[in-house]
């Protein structure tokens, strides 16, 4: 029987019984809700299930939360994929629609301790669990104005994947990790760390030896790159999803400032039809007055860009953005021209560099420059 599957139908259940228990402990991932955050937030509430010993009788109840509301899971088509390859039910997860967080607060908030994987910044909508917040696995680098507690537990390290650190956790206690749960954290690990070939240099030596562990005990004896590929192909299949799907579909802010993770370049994107209407429509949702748009290719050579995209055309702001940007000159920026108003593409030569370290400029901006 496959244990995770189990593990998430009986939570699900017991979402709808929550005032039943003593202790509540929730495992949230990020509001990208990105392929690592998703399958680290699932892993580590099953390591916490077996931790407490979380039973029909205990008084302890473990919540894994899939930061986005249910209506916008499908669109992640790589997540679905791998889930139902091992037997996983989608509609017996606990979506970020589902679960009230605030009824719970307010009737157990000393009850409940959080879990936050694949990020240690809070957004709007979850900063009111930042009280109870007792463990943090991040891979990002650390966002100084975000204090926590001395009571808060920090695990913060500049890996390839949270993945990474999640196996890591979970192989200290014997008989935990199994091999479909194993799988899918592998593939997480092998998809974030550009198939963890030394020579894309996304793979730290703990992802390559929590990688080799994994094929070493479970038997994983696919070629990486192989492995790699089909999950690139399962992410990119995106023949079925449109502008508007694509960019909530692995979308993170900075303040009220989106800023999309795409399946393509953004130059690829920006010759989708329609494009500035869903771009006008995301930031006008949000009062931005700008949105920074994350591209990447992976096949058959890694290529990524960056779209800056203007909500009004304000010369200040375009300057400002352009050449805060372009003063990052280990990311090897090059101006693109783009058919859609507004939109500025900026070809990254330094494929190294993600959205990681994308996010920390755009934060600099926002906080810093935009109020001089």
């Amino acid at each position: 029987m496959n244990s995770l599957k189990t593990f998430l139908e009986d939570a699900f259940n017991s979402l709808k019984r929550w005032r039943d228990f003593q202790k509540i402990h929730i495992v949230l991932g990020n509001e990208s809700c990105d392929l690592d955050s998703t399958i680290c937030s699932l892993a580590y509430g099953f390591y916490l299930s077996k931790k407490y010993n979380v039973s029909s009788s205990s008084e302890n109840v473990v919540f894994p939360v899939v930061n986005v509301p249910s209506e916008e899971f499908p669109i992640r088509t790589e997540h679905c994929s791998l889930l139902k390859e091992i037997g996983i039910d989608l509609d017996k997860l606990i979506y970020r629609s589902d679960i009230k967080i605030n009824e719970i607060l307010a009737e157990k908030k000393g009850c409940v301790k959080t879990y936050l994987v694949d990020h240690h910044v809070l957004n709007e909508n979850d900063s009111l669990l930042k009280d109870t917040v007792c463990r943090v696995y991040d891979h990002r680098p650390i966002d100084e104005s975000w204090k926590w507690s001395s009571n808060t537990e920090l695990r913060i390290e500049l890996v390839g994947s949270c993945a990474t650190l999640i196996v890591n956790e979970m192989l200290k206690e014997e008989g935990i990790l199994f091999k479909e749960l194993a799988y899918l954290l592998y593939c997480t690990i092998v998809f974030d760390t550009l198939a963890v070939l030394p020579e894309n240099k996304k793979a730290t030596p703990l992802d390559i030896e929590m990688a080799k562990k994994l094929e070493d005990t479970f038997g994983f004896t696919e070629p990486r790159l192989t492995l790699f590929k089909k999950i690139v192909d399962l992410h990119s299949d995106v023949s079925k999803l449109t502008p508007d799907q694509l960019l909530i579909r692995d979308l993170k802010f900075v303040g009220n400032i989106p800023i999309p993770g795409l399946p393509m370049l953004v130059e690829t994107f920006s010759k989708l039809p329609d494009v500035d209407r869903s771009l006008t429509k995301l930031g006008n949702n949000k009062a931005a007055d700008f949105i920074i748009l994350i591209g990447i290719e992976a096949k058959p050579d890694v290529k990524r860009d960056v779209g800056i995209f203007f909500i009004k055309d304000d010369a200040k702001i375009k300057d400002l953005l352009l050449n805060e940007f372009k003063r990052h000159e280990d990311f090897k920026f090059v101006e693109s021209s783009s058919k859609v108003p507004n939109l500025i593409i900026l070809r990254q030569n330094n494929i190294e560099k993600s959205r990681k370290q994308i996010m920390p400029i755009v934060r600099s901006i926002v906080e810093n420059k935009l109020e001089e």
